[in-house]
């Protein structure tokens, strides 16, 4: 069971330096290594946003989601923030945004026989008003 709850929080949606960030938690109760995050998908007031344009910054750097397969090594601790940078959409402070943040998870310690790892999508859509860029 994941928790929808944990992965969208009411100030989640920031005027970064190349474009809007969405910060999130991971919706599960354990940290988990950066391999385990298979990929998030997002959507700005309903417009999909391309693959291509999305990067996850977790522990103060940001990767490509392929990058992220190989980061086995790093730890995203259920306390911290992660940052979903999306370049190319562009919000200014105060603007309320409809935020849709669907993310997919690899649980390499849950091992379904004839599978694999247990894997699960938690999804989340908010609408909010953009905060000012913070650290």
């Amino acid at each position: 069971m994941t928790r929808p709850e944990l992965l969208l929080g009411p100030d989640a949606a920031v005027a970064g330096p190349g474009g809007l960030e969405v910060r999130i938690r991971q919706p599960w109760y354990r940290s988990l290594p950066l391999t385990s995050v298979l990929g998030v998908t997002v959507a700005i007031d309903g417009e999909d946003v391309p693959a291509d344009a999305i990067r996850l910054r977790v522990n103060g750097r940001s990767r490509t989601f392929d990058e992220l397969a190989e980061v086995w090594d790093e730890v995203w601790f259920i306390q911290d923030e992660g940052a979903v940078e999306i370049a190319g959409v562009e919000r200014a402070a105060g603007d309320d945004v409809d935020v849709s943040v669907e993310i997919e998870l690899r649980f390499p310690y849950i091992i379904i026989d004839g599978v694999g790892p247990l894997t699960r999508r938690t999804d989340a859509r908010r609408t909010l008003s953009v905060q000012e860029n913070r650290p």
